[in-house]
Order: C-alpha cells, then sequence, then structure tokens
C-alpha cells in the first residue's frame, strides 16, 4: 500500500472517522468499484467546479496537483452532469468531479451552457488499518423503521432545480421554530453537499440530516427500497431528538425519476402533514399542480419559491388556480400555523 497526504478532503467523506491527513491507498480495488467509495486524485485540470466543499461546509479552492479524497456516486442535474461510478479505474485514469460536495466519477452528460467537468487522475482507493476498502455505508447507521409520525411533517418539492426549494424549508422552518415548535430539517433525495442542510440549521433547524448520513452519496438511480429506507433512517435520526416538527426538501424536480418514486410511495406520502410546492414561476406552477393532482392524485398546499419575489407571477397564477402563497407576510405565516392544526397538530 501506499501512502499520500491529503490537501484536500471533501465534505462527502464527514462521516469517515479514520481518515486522517496521511491516507493509504490500493489500487485493486479500482477493478470493481462501489458506490460510496472514498477514491483519493489529484487534479489535473480545473473545470466547472472550481472549488470543494470541505466537511465543515467550507468551499476550498482548487489547484492543479491537488490531492483530494472524494467519494464515487452518481448524480443527476439537468443544469450540470448526469454521471455515474465507472465501471473500473486503472491506476492514473482519469475520472470528473461531478459536484462541490466531493462526489465523482465518469459524467456522461452535460448542460452545454456550463464548462467541461474538473479532471482528476486515480491515484487508489483509501483503506482503513486492516488494508480494507474505505465506503460511506460502512460509516453511516443502519436505517430503520419508525412508527407514524405524530408530529407534523411538511415537504418541500420544486417544479425543477433551483426554484427556492430550500430557501422555502428556510422559511418554513423559521415560521414553525418562531411559533415555539422544535424542528428538524433535512433532504430526502440529491446530490451530496452540506450548503442546503447547514442553511436549515441556520434558519432555526435544531436537527439536521439527509442521505449522506445513511451512506448515500446522492439517491440518483435509487430503487423505491432504497429510498424508503432513507425515509426511515432520516425520520429516525431526526424524531429520536424529540424534534416538534420536520421539514424535509425533495431534491430536483417534480419529473426527476427518484422524485417520483417518491411521490409513488404510498408509505412516504401518507406521513405528510403539508406539501409545498416550490416554483419560479406562474406557467411552470401551473403545470407542476395540473401534474401533481392528475397523475399523483396530490394537491400542494401552499405555492412558494422564486415566484413569490413577483407579484405579478402570483396574480397570474391565482387567476387560475386557487391555491394560498406562502411568503413572509404576516397572513400568510399564520396561515400555514393555522393550516397544521386543522391536521390536528
Amino acid at each position: 500500500m501506499k501512502e499520500y497526504h491529503l490537501d484536500i478532503r471533501s465534505s462527502a467523506t464527514r462521516h469517515i472517522s479514520d481518515l486522517g491527513p496521511k491516507v493509504k491507498i490500493k489500487t485493486e480495488f479500482g477493478l470493481k468499484p462501489r458506490i460510496g467509495d472514498v477514491v483519493i486524485g489529484q487534479i489535473v485540470k480545473i473545470g466547472q467546479h472550481f472549488f470543494i466543499e470541505d466537511p465543515f461546509g467550507h468551499e476550498i479552492l482548487l489547484h492543479p496537483g491537488n490531492i483530494c479524497a472524494l467519494v464515487l456516486g452518481n448524480r443527476y442535474s439537468t443544469r450540470e452532469f448526469y454521471g455515474e461510478v465507472p465501471n473500473r479505474l486503472n491506476l492514473g485514469d482519469e475520472f470528473s468531479l461531478l459536484n462541490i460536495g466531493g462526489i465523482s466519477g465518469e459524467a456522461k452528460q452535460s448542460n452545454i451552457l456550463i464548462n467541461d467537468p474538473t479532471r482528476l487522475t486515480y491515484l487508489g482507493h483509501a483503506c482503513g488499518k486492516g488494508g480494507e476498502r474505505i465506503n460511506t455505508f460502512d460509516h453511516a447507521p443502519s436505517a430503520q423503521t419508525c412508527p407514524s409520525a405524530k408530529i407534523p411533517i411538511i415537504f418541500v418539492v420544486g417544479t425543477d432545480m433551483d426554484s427556492g426549494k430550500t430557501s422555502t424549508c428556510g422559511l418554513v422552518i423559521r415560521i414553525l421554530s418562531e411559533n415555539g415548535w422544535q424542528v428538524g430539517a433535512g433532504k430526502i433525495t440529491g446530490t451530496s453537499r452540506m450548503k442546503d442542510i447547514l442553511y436549515m440549521k441556520a434558519c432555526g433547524a435544531k436537527w439536521i440530516a439527509d442521505f449522506m448520513d445513511l451512506g448515500f452519496p446522492s439517491t440518483s438511480l435509487c430503487t423505491m427500497k432504497d429510498l424508503e429506507g432513507i425515509w426511515d433512517g432520516i425520520r429516525s435520526l431526526i424524531m429520536q431528538e424529540g424534534c416538534h416538527a420536520l421539514v424535509l426538501e425533495i431534491a430536483d424536480g417534480i419529473l426527476q425519476p427518484e422524485t417520483e418514486l417518491i411521490f409513488f410511495s404510498s408509505r412516504i406520502m401518507k406521513e405528510r402533514s403539508l406539501l409545498v410546492l416550490a416554483a419560479y414561476g406562474s406557467v411552470s406552477a401551473f403545470g407542476a399542480i395540473e401534474y401533481l393532482s392528475n397523475h399523483h392524485h396530490i394537491r400542494p398546499d401552499f405555492l412558494s419559491g422564486l415566484i413569490i419575489n413577483s407579484n405579478l407571477a402570483i396574480k397570474e397564477i391565482t387567476a387560475k388556480i386557487d391555491i394560498p402563497i406562502l411568503n413572509n407576510q404576516t397572513v400568510s405565516r399564520k396561515s400555514l400555523i393555522e393550516r397544521l392544526h386543522k391536521k390536528g397538530h
């Protein structure tokens, strides 16, 4: 086994307690890479992502030659890359940084408006003291089955990526916290990065968790069983702390495959108290509400997201569909609390 000194450790490795500044590696594990494997790569070309988030959420600027600890995973992003875990990695092979959180793999598609991915050369798989491969699934608690929730659970879903889901979660968290609830928050789906859940904590969430806390670098290509296991695990991690309410973001947009699986899961959907839709504008909001109603028999309880920045857009959608708007106005904030009380919370 060789040994390297790490320049940068990505946030995706944050639960690996035995990954120090010096790391031992093996290349033989590259013959059969797995999702969640911690790999060591050296930056050869800076591309779309020019910094990596570290385990504390700090953004570290990248330079050619940096030796980084990353995690193999899949990624689904209409804004950036679609990527998967490579079938094989040989010493010196190049692979791609798929997101800022340190998820890496083989970029298969990209949005034509972005740069090529940042590239690294494969130095080897990180190894434990016994020479075993280090994998995120081996450093995470097992998902446990929880009883039906007796606390409010609010899901936030978006029409698409960057439609204002996380800021909507923050708004809901602030409203609940200011009304005396101890709030837990997190993400059920997405690609590992700490920025969103740290934002939720800054908005007042007492406890935060996401799929990475259960070993999943991302939820792209996950099965229904995987997603329901993540759902059970996140609820276990947060609810055992004694929170009074749970706010959960479902990443990407309503047509993203794993998001649709969430909607198809009666076991998950029956636990919701409220569903908040984050939308760009009036047309996307209209289409999303109609789609959810017609295809999943689900009607959002509130509309929020980037659309609330435009009074004209709100006027357009409310002229077509009668749906409450969730924004920071006093009437809207009271409406959220009253709706929860009507649900028995």
